[in-house]
């Protein structure tokens, strides 16, 4: 069999082969990767302080439904009846639900947010 030498079919080296050794530039140098690894412990603890305010808003829903359905069981509608001296006994007594809840969801959930 007859080899024929042109421009277009030259022998080429496989690229698998030692004959033709390559050289990968090492990106990952001790004094690069330092960055990141100090990087990663701040990133653990700014994602798990934004789950607080998210836990403070589920919390505020939580205490807001139970304020509804105290309004709907004492026969009023949430939101429409003022706070005074005039409103029944039963609505004050919601309202009061409804801080103390809101209250505890304040200091629970805003100063120890979860992970």
């Amino acid at each position: 069999m007859l080899l024929l030498q042109g421009p277009y079919n030259s022998p080429q080296p496989s690229p698998f082969s030692s004959s033709c050794p390559q050289t990968v530039p090492h990106s990952h140098s001790p004094t690069r990767m330092r960055p990141s690894i100090l990087l990663l412990p701040v990133l653990a603890f700014v994602s798990a302080a934004q789950a607080g305010p998210i836990a403070y808003g589920l919390c505020q829903t939580g205490c807001n439904t139970v304020a509804v359905a105290c309004y709907a069981a004492a026969g009023a509608t949430f939101g429409t009846v003022v706070a005074s001296a005039a409103a029944p006994a039963v609505i004050l007594a919601c309202n009061a639900a409804l801080g103390s809840c809101s209250a505890g969801c304040a200091s629970f959930a805003l100063f120890a947010p979860i992970p």
